[in-house]
């Protein structure tokens, strides 16, 4: 039972991890693979939509006291994945260091082409990282991730917010088998409940999200303004099916951005002291009452003054 219960845990709980392990042609000491939930979008028939998820692609490094030919290996990586001439060779003069990362996250498609070259010096690692299939749809409301200190979290947006939920701890699969179950078992009788990992579904309907957009870059075209946001909610429940605040920005390749001002999403982070907006309130208010009427006059200049 014991060694049934183990091989259930290393075919079925923790397959993917190490499959991942397993396809690797070079691993690094120490490295784990990442691994995180994904977020989906739900559109009006119900079907889950893609919003995070992950890709599978390399990681492009050398070896440049390997490397026999170093203007004919930028020539032929730079065909099929362009680069800096400037820095590949600025790394390949590192003669003393076997190791040099190019490029972090290079798509499976290409990364099986360098593979195929077989140039001496040329390392491929896979590797995995998060990827928006939407792009800039939501982008304020998804957030994305990206490294803090020595681990990759959440940084803004639902990313941050459920960062506990999404993601993934790999540390304990070389765990003693039975640590590993007791371990759990307390884990459950503290928190009172089996873990805390999973997935996240939201309300965000990708169609009336694009609509929202589209309606707001008009908005901003007509009236010159730096920025516009909008929130499209079903009153009968307050599920939002729709948040978007322009300008956006591309949390696949957030980096780009010249600031961080762009990340936040001021619709639901923001705070605004009352004024105006509490007139209509009051006036709604009266009428409701009936201390104000069709017939009611009022002393405009004393209005405007206070």
């Amino acid at each position: 039972m014991i060694l049934l219960w183990k091989l259930y845990l290393v075919q079925i709980v923790q397959s993917d991890f190490f499959k991942e392990r397993a396809d690797r042609q070079h691993v690094q000491p120490g490295a784990s693979v990442f691994s995180r939930g994904s977020i989906s979008f739900e559109d009006k028939s119900g079907n889950l939509v893609n919003a995070a998820t992950l890709r599978n692609g390399f990681v492009l490094a050398i070896n440049p006291s390997a490397l026999k030919d170093k203007e004919s290996a930028y020539e032929a990586l730079n065909a099929l994945y362009p680069l800096s001439r400037e820095d590949f060779m600025a790394r390949a003069g590192k003669v003393g260091d076997p190791y040099e990362v190019l490029v972090p996250e290079v798509p499976a498609n290409i990364g099986e082409k360098i593979e195929a070259l077989k140039i001496p010096g040329i390392i491929l690692e896979k590797t995995r990282w998060r990827f928006y299939t939407g792009e800039r749809l939501a982008s304020h409301v998804l957030g994305f991730v990206g490294w803090n200190v020595n681990t990759r979290s959440g940084r803004y947006g639902l990313e941050r917010y459920y960062n506990d939920i999404l993601s993934r701890d790999n540390s304990d699969v070389y765990a003693n088998f039975f640590s590993q179950v007791f371990s759990g078992i307390e884990s459950t009788i503290k928190n009172g409940e089996f873990g805390g990992e999973g997935d996240i579904v939201i309300s965000i309907e990708p169609t009336v999200e694009n609509f929202l957009n589209d309606e707001l870059k008009k908005i901003m075209g007509k009236y010159k303004s730096e920025n516009a946001g909008g929130i499209i909610i079903n009153p009968q429940n307050g599920e939002i099916y729709a948040m978007s605040i322009l300008p956006d920005f591309n949390p696949n390749s957030f980096q780009k951005e010249k600031g961080t001002r762009v990340f936040g999403n001021p619709l639901v982070e923001s705070v605004f002291e009352m004024g105006s907006i509490v007139k209509p309130l009051t006036l709604a208010a009266g009428l409701d009452s009936g201390a104000i009427t069709a017939k009611t006059t009022a002393n405009l200049d004393f209005i405007a003054s206070s």
